[in-house]
């Protein structure tokens, strides 16, 4: 699909047609909120961000900028094996997991770290809910894909799952065979 993107219209140009990825779409494949307040902020997040947002640091597992996808998992499994677990520990599994889920959102082109700018989402909850989590992966995905297409260019970063459930749904030539009727959100099928 790549080979038929279009960075100057962000359209895919296929023979029978134009299309593009919508919100709509966003919202009906992944369910992801559309509309809300814009995700924006700056790219590099400081690297006290993970404590601020956590309350706990990642020894051996930064970056520059960044922490390891792993560390995130390995906590996560952690707080799985305890059986009685505090308020404190519930709230901090909540947050690593939504940072889990923002990784496969907006993974950059390593797939193995999480830039520390995407913390501070997480440091409220309540806030965290009224954020255009759609609007804000299908510009990163455009961003992503436009970047793709240049000279030279050997990989993708962008959701690259979202494209292929797209693809999948708008042209089911492509899409593998299923017994299962499509139900919505249709990522989940």
């Amino acid at each position: 699909m790549l080979e038929r993107w279009r960075p100057e219209t962000h359209t895919f140009h296929l023979p029978t047609g134009e299309c593009t990825i919508t919100l709509e779409d966003i919202n009906m494949l992944f369910g992801l909120r559309i509309d809300g307040k814009v995700v924006v902020g700056e790219t590099e997040g400081p690297d006290y961000a993970c404590v601020d947002a956590l309350g706990v640091e990642p020894i051996g597992d930064r970056v520059k900028g960044a922490v390891k996808l792993r560390w995130i998992h390995n906590e996560l499994f952690e707080l799985e094996e305890h059986s009685q677990q505090t308020e404190q520990e519930n709230i901090l599994h909540a947050k690593l997991y939504i940072l889990s889920m923002i990784a496969v959102l907006f993974p950059d082109k390593s797939h193995n770290v999480l830039h520390s700018s995407w913390f501070k989402f997480v440091k409220d909850f309540d806030e965290c809910g009224k954020y255009s989590w759609g609007f804000a992966c299908l510009s990163y995905l455009y961003r992503e894909m436009c970047k793709a297409c240049r000279v030279g260019c050997m990989s993708l970063g962008g959701c690259s799952l979202i494209l292929a459930v797209w693809t999948y749904y708008r042209i089911p030539r492509l899409a593998p065979r299923s017994e299962i009727a499509p139900s919505y959100p249709y990522a989940t099928r």
